[in-house]
């Protein structure tokens, strides 16, 4: 099973990419949901500068890729209505976006580990649709591909391994796939209001 990421074309090409390893051995014993944590070593491909990968494009040593494309909140009301709770952000119980993919790297233990805890703040922005292989699920394709999309107030996981084995691959435009997130996302009233086929998962 071979993966890809094309990503940051419109940073242009001044931005040379760069590959990316990071080594944590941990010195205190801790156990998560899948077992005890184990020491981590994470590759990703990046830039000069960032800690993190920016394409989120991971290669973890628990034999999980990660990788995701953003999506966007095209309906801005959405969280101008300050009657919504879901749709605020207040300042407390949130954690940046690249705390949470980095904690969810180095202490995952495997692709559904990488979901719990990714899952475990929601913080309502940079909305992406998530892609976790999990490699050790060979043979028996059990959640081998599961997909993960955020929106505010809400996220999406589904395991569709049984697409990827019907069609034999999986693509990512940066458009959200699940009803309803795209419903959250505002998607489906674009569709509605546009007659814009762009925005259709199964027209791209």
């Amino acid at each position: 099973m071979l993966l890809s990421t094309i990503t940051s074309l419109w940073c242009g090409f001044l931005n040379s990419k760069l590959i990316k390893v990071n080594n944590i051995r941990y010195d205190f014993e801790y156990s998560g949901a899948a077992g005890p944590i184990r020491p981590s070593h994470v590759t990703f491909s990046s830039y000069g500068g960032p800690i993190t990968s920016t394409d989120d494009y991971y290669i973890l040593n628990k034999k999980v890729v990660v990788q995701e494309t953003t999506t966007a909140l095209l309906v801005i009301k959405l969280i101008q209505n300050e009657n919504e709770y879901q749709y605020r952000l207040p300042l407390k119980h949130y954690i940046p976006d690249f705390f949470r993919i980095s904690i969810a790297n180095h202490m995952s233990q495997s692709g559904q580990d990488w979901i719990t805890n990714f899952s475990y703040v929601n913080t309502g922005t940079y909305n992406s649709q998530w892609m976790v292989v999990d490699y050790t699920k060979f043979p028996s394709n059990d959640k081998l591909l599961m997909v993960l999309e955020q929106a505010p107030g809400k996220i999406i996981v589904k395991d569709m391994t049984p697409v990827l084995l019907k069609e034999k691959y999986w693509a990512s435009y940066n458009i959200p796939s699940f009803p309803e997130t795209r419903e959250k996302l505002g998607y489906e009233e674009i569709v509605t209001r546009y007659k814009g086929s762009f925005f259709i998962i199964i027209l791209n």
